[in-house]
């Protein structure tokens, strides 16, 4: 934040307080006058009193906002530090009542006024696979994000993620952000949120490497995984190293795909088939689901970092209700089904001394344990059989400078409910940062599946645009 900034800042706080102060010191010393001169000293030196006792109390909080700001000036290498003591100092005079009482207000102020964003990527899809009529050789316009986020009070923020397409309107996110005044580093998030899993499956396609999610993450998690419930983050210091924490529950395990390429291509919002037969009963603690993740990035030097994480999602017995009488449907019957998730994931970044350019090398590990149905009957059978499965990706990527980078990613997993099919796949891309709104991606892929589907291989040509005020929190 600039100096300039700030001052206007300083500025627009002071000027209507200040002017409304010497105005209600105007016409108390004119109604003083006045009464001294009439004869009627009653109550003059209780009026006196009041409005010294007000000017040392409102001059005082100003000259603490005015001493900030010119430390402000003074140290431009502390802005995070000082942006965060304007705040609360901010904070504190609006929460205090000094605004109302002095006839000021704060709801048309541009503090709380939320950032909106668009973000248009728009895809042509070319594929050598023989069934590919209504997802390939075609343009394919992912649905347009539309992104709110501002600050509610000085303790949350809220944040929103709406996605259109032709079909309509869908919540994607939805979630408050509790970040000051919770003890320590405590951070609460509750609404409709992404799962803390790894680094890349909460992150929104737009601010990927490549055109789609790995893969993996599509096959395991179908893309990226949401839920509805809260989750709470810490992070402390083990000596000069930054850790972070986090655990959460929600009511189930959601999945949200717009893949282009991939085991969840062409879907959306997809997970388990729905059977269409009515739920009963009552929800218990084994239908919930709950996710947990600690993060750590290490410095190696002054040029390198290092980020190793681990996570977990667990559903207990989550229940499944289908039809015992197909196909009149009329009586109805549930059974549970349990998975578990963990993963690995680490990063390594070098970025070269005395220009813009970077080095990245990461990768993702994960095991599956899925509770299966035998739905070969007409009658879904429950009988705890499971299936065991692992895979995960490796990819690099140089970055030239700000606007050209290159990457590529290679991958292997098996497939969720049945781990003897394997799946391999690679991709490479170029990508193009015309600035930080427009970006052009052109990427190269294979496939190699176990499963009927023939060897192919795919291009697409990708052109992301973004419109209004849009960034994400750091990955990590």
């Amino acid at each position: 934040m600039s100096n300039s900034v700030f001052g206007a800042a300083a500025q627009s706080s002071r000027s209507p307080v200040s002017f409304n102060m010497c105005a209600f010191i105007f016409v108390a010393l004119a109604a003083r006058g006045a009464l001294a001169q009439s004869g009627q000293p009653a109550g003059v030196q209780t009026l006196e009193q009041r409005v010294a006792d007000m000017q040392i109390r409102y001059e005082g909080r100003i000259a603490a906002l005015e001493a900030q700001v010119l430390h402000l000036r003074a140290a431009p290498t502390a802005l995070p530090v000082a942006d965060d003591a304007i705040e609360q100092a901010l904070g504190g005079v609006m929460l205090s009542g000094v605004m109302g009482r002095l006839d000021q207000t704060t709801r048309f102020s541009n503090r709380f006024n939320p950032a909106i964003s668009l973000v248009s990527d728009l895809v042509y899809s070319y594929s050598s696979r023989a069934d590919s009529f209504e997802t390939d050789n075609q343009f394919r316009m992912r649905p347009i994000e539309l992104g709110f986020a501002g600050r509610i009070d000085p303790h949350v923020n809220l944040i929103a993620a709406l996605a259109a397409d032709e079909d309509g309107m869908t919540l994607e996110e939805g979630y408050a952000v509790w970040d000051k005044g919770l003890p320590d580093t405590f951070t609460l998030r509750a609404g409709r949120l992404p799962i803390d899993f790894g680094k890349l499956s909460a992150m929104h396609d737009h601010e990927l490497s490549f055109v789609d999610k790995p893969s993996t993450l599509q096959e395991y998690l179908g893309g990226k995984a949401l839920t509805t419930g809260l989750a709470v983050h810490h992070w402390f210091g083990v000596g000069e190293v930054p850790v972070r924490w986090s655990v959460g529950v929600g009511n189930s395990l959601g999945q949200d795909a717009h893949a282009i390429q991939g085991p969840a291509a062409g879907e959306q919002h997809h997970g388990a088939a729905a059977t269409g037969a009515e739920p009963f009963g009552r929800r218990g603690a084994d239908d919930f689901v709950w996710t947990a993740r600690v993060t750590s990035s290490i410095d190696l030097g002054a040029n390198d970092d290092l980020q190793l994480g681990s996570s977990g999602i667990f559903v207990p017995g989550a229940k499944e209700f289908f039809y015992t009488d197909p196909p009149a449907n009329t009586a109805v019957a549930s059974g549970a089904l349990g998975r578990s998730i963990i993963g690995i994931d680490a990063h390594w970044r070098h970025a070269d001394a005395g220009s813009t350019g970077a080095f990245t090398l990461g990768g993702e590990w994960i095991w599956v344990r899925m509770e299966l149905a035998d739905t070969s009957a007409p009658v879904p059978v429950f009988s705890g059989a499971r299936n065991h499965s692992q895979g995960g990706w490796l990819f690099a990527e140089y970055a030239f400078d700000e606007h050209w980078s290159v990457g590529a990613r290679a991958e292997r997993f098996q497939h969720a409910e049945d781990s003897s099919l394997v799946w391999r796949g690679w991709n490479c891309a170029l990508t193009w940062n015309i600035d930080e709104f427009n970006r052009v991606r052109f990427e190269l892929g294979g496939v190699d599946t176990d499963d009927a589907v023939a060897p192919y291989g795919f291009a697409m040509l990708q052109w992301t645009l973004v419109l209004g005020s849009h960034a994400h929190a750091l990955a990590w």
